[in-house]
């Protein structure tokens, strides 16, 4: 009988510890220009009550981060042209801040250690540059096909690529390929994606990361009672992690095909035709 209750006991502290869990993220950025910055996301979506989310940077900047949804929250660092001035606003000690409804408030202590040692823009893949099409395109085919200069050669012991085109008019179409398994491959710099692209605003991202020493590059946030307005809500953080990448981003306008755009016309053509009868009747 104590057994069954101790049991009964555990398994109430373990769906407790499951249902609090969550995780974060701290990742930075390279862009070719060159440009770099950094992105933080937390998911609490285990946990209960949290209403929103605001973090203090290693260099001192107040941010607050934007609703994903599902009790997720993200927010980009402001991009800085020197590597300095990147690792200066990410390298340190950080503190989270959870909002559990107006005056309630969790505030965490988290240190996003050295990416590497040295930690410097060799760092960082070699960062691609797209070609075709270029940023704001806008007679773009429906079957695209997206070339970039890679910037070097990828070779990193764990090291991938993925690409990424994304319809903005109709957002429920897109595709995502990576060289981990194919079909793409780590120094490629060609892709046509297997789909048809609506008309509209879209976008396409390509990029690397080292996927290298994720879960060490950030230390699990820790809870901290006296800059906190609510006592420990118990959250459990099951994962705090980095990476690097390097990357570009476009964004353009698909046209239709000449034939499709065609039909349009002619459709229209016969549907004014249709209705010029029907008053003459």
């Amino acid at each position: 009988m104590k057994r069954s209750a101790l049991g009964a006991s555990m398994a109430v502290l373990l769906a407790a510890a499951a249902a609090q869990a969550a995780t974060v993220t701290v990742d930075c950025f390279q862009y070719s220009d060159p440009a770099y910055t950094a992105n933080i996301q937390v998911d609490v979506s285990d946990a209960a009550g949290v209403t929103g989310a605001r973090a203090v940077t290693a260099g001192g900047t107040a941010m607050t981060l934007d609703d994903l949804g599902g009790q997720q929250f993200g927010a980009w660092l402001p991009s800085v042209g020197a590597f300095a001035s990147l690792h200066g606003a990410v390298v340190g000690s950080w503190e989270l801040i959870l909002e559990f409804g107006a005056g309630h408030e969790a505030a965490y202590q988290m240190t996003v250690n050295e990416y590497r040692m040295p930690f410097t823009e060799a760092s960082f893949p070699a960062a691609p540059t797209l070609i075709s099409p270029i940023d704001g395109a806008t007679n773009v085919s429906p079957s695209p096909t997206f070339t970039w200069d890679n910037g070097g050669l990828h070779g990193g012991p764990l090291e991938s690529l993925f690409v990424h085109v994304q319809s903005i008019a109709s957002p429920g179409i897109g595709i995502f390929e990576g060289s981990v398994g194919g079909p793409i491959a780590l120094n490629d710099e060609v892709w046509t994606p297997a789909i048809v692209l609506p008309p509209g605003q879209a976008t396409f991202l390509v990029q690397y990361e080292t996927n290298q020493n994720e879960d060490a590059n950030v230390d699990t946030p820790v809870f901290l009672p006296l800059h906190s307005t609510l006592g420990d809500p118990g959250i459990v953080w099951s994962g705090s992690s980095g990476d690097l990448y390097s990357r570009d981003v476009i964004h353009f306008t698909v046209v239709p095909e000449p034939g499709c755009a065609a039909m349009v016309l002619l459709g229209a053509a016969m549907l004014a035709r249709f209705r010029r009868r029907r008053h003459a009747g």
